[in-house]
């Protein structure tokens, strides 16, 4: 929140948010309609195989296992981060200096054994991982509706101002188009309504599953909007800006209370987990796909014996993700934009799915009746938005002296994913 709100400013954040929530809108309700043409286990890869084929489904599945392992180190990254800020005295051993920030050992290791009972807890089966990720969300949920309830009480709206922020050139729009960009990682989980619905029945309406996608969209738009009016109007701007966590010290200040603070961490602390746990559940599955198909090493569908869990997946993203770790919090910028840039390639094939069908349809049709494929189109240009100006933030990070991250991660995971296609 404090990144967005110095780049685009109280009005400024609340537009992007708005914009990216329509545009997320869009694209969910076209993964709402190939989902209900689909009823099946396996979301955009089984999706893309029924539309595609097989070989542009190993394409897709390879870049969702990316996007599983970028949220992964975002969340490693951001556990450490907070880490320093509930117990500033845990940091002693600096290790080395990367993308501007420091790194040190001790945080490090405390989100690494984070890492390590999400692995050992999703190595002994679903269930378990099914039980960390109720505590986590529930915990999360819980203390953030008291936060923001407290601070609205408390709102001034003195504090509001600048509405917008300017560039060196007077306009708003690039504060706004940063808080778009990442609208995916903000909205993304909708994705999965699709999936889930078609499980427990092959009944299930298009316009039912559209109901539930813009339900799961509208409420996190509002959480958003809450958590963005309560922070930033207890507090002036530039002493908000002025914290490396400005959400967790506005409470503090307005409240006169260190605690509060803690507690606000504590529940950023409980939604980084419970996301990390879900998003590392989902890597390992899809792993177990891609070695089910041939894509990969025949070593990733092992199963336990005993648990059932994909053992082999397990370990190997369970040491992956911390290497992303080793970057510190100056890579968390680079793996959001990363994350945009394939979840928006990822919306676009199933969003085109749509165009296919719907024309399936009108060949089909008797009445001759065409089907309209505004809302395809609209949800395409929504992602050719998002893609974009997620490729072209790079650039400007290039030109204030930091290294392109995002397009050397997609390159080096494209060439890693064309050599497998060779060998497979």
């Amino acid at each position: 929140m404090g990144q967005v709100l110095g780049q685009a400013g109280l009005v400024g954040v609340f537009v992007g948010l708005s914009i990216g929530a329509l545009m997320m809108g869009v694209v969910g309700l076209c993964y709402a309609e190939v989902g209900a043409h689909f009823p099946v286990a396996g979301g955009e890869v089984a999706y893309v195989r029924h539309l595609y084929g097989i070989k542009t489904s190993y394409v897709l599945g390879w870049f969702l296992l990316l996007s599983c392992i970028l949220v992964c180190g975002f969340e490693m990254v951001s556990v450490s981060w907070i880490i320093t800020q509930l117990w500033p005295q845990i940091v002693h051993t600096r290790l080395y200096s990367i993308l501007g920030n420091e790194v040190y050992l001790e945080p490090l290791a405390v989100s690494a054994g984070v890492q390590a009972v999400i692995a050992g807890v999703n190595y002994v089966g679903a269930r378990g991982a099914g039980r960390l990720q109720a505590i986590t969300t529930g915990g999360k949920i819980l203390l953030s509706a008291c936060f923001i309830v407290a601070g609205l009480r408390v709102a001034n709206s003195a504090y509001s101002k600048p509405l917008f922020v300017e560039d060196a050139t007077g306009s708003v729009w690039p504060g706004v188009i940063s808080v778009v960009t990442i609208a995916p990682f903000w909205f993304s989980g909708f994705n999965a309504i699709s999936q889930t619905i078609g499980e427990r029945s092959r009944k299930v309406s298009a316009s039912r599953a559209a109901n539930m996608v813009i339900i799961s969209l509208a409420a996190a738009w509002v959480f958003y909007s809450l958590v963005l009016l309560s922070i930033s109007l207890i507090m002036p701007r530039q002493e908000l800006l002025s914290y490396p966590l400005p959400t967790a010290a506005a409470f503090e200040a307005a409240f006169q209370s260190p605690v509060i603070g803690k507690i606000v961490l504590f529940a950023g602390l409980l939604g980084l987990v419970s996301t990390w746990n879900a998003l590392f559940f989902s890597g390992t599955r899809i792993l177990l796909v891609l070695a089910a198909d041939g894509f990969v090493s025949p070593a990733f569908r092992t199963l336990h014996p005993r648990f059932g869990s994909p053992k082999n997946a397990i370990v190997f993203l369970a040491v992956l993700i911390p290497t992303l770790g080793l970057l510190g919090k100056g890579v968390i910028g680079p793996l959001l934009n990363s994350f945009s840039v394939v979840m928006a390639g990822i919306y676009a094939f199933v969003c085109a799915g749509v165009v296919i069908l719907r024309r399936r349809a009108d060949v089909r049709s008797a009445s001759g009746r065409a089907h309209s494929l505004v809302l395809p189109c609209l949800a395409l240009g929504a992602c050719a938005a998002i893609e974009t100006f997620a490729l072209l933030e790079p650039v400007k990070a290039w030109h204030a002296g930091r290294w392109p991250v995002e397009w050397l991660v997609l390159l080096f995971w494209g060439f890693c994913g064309l050599w497998l296609a060779r060998k497979s």
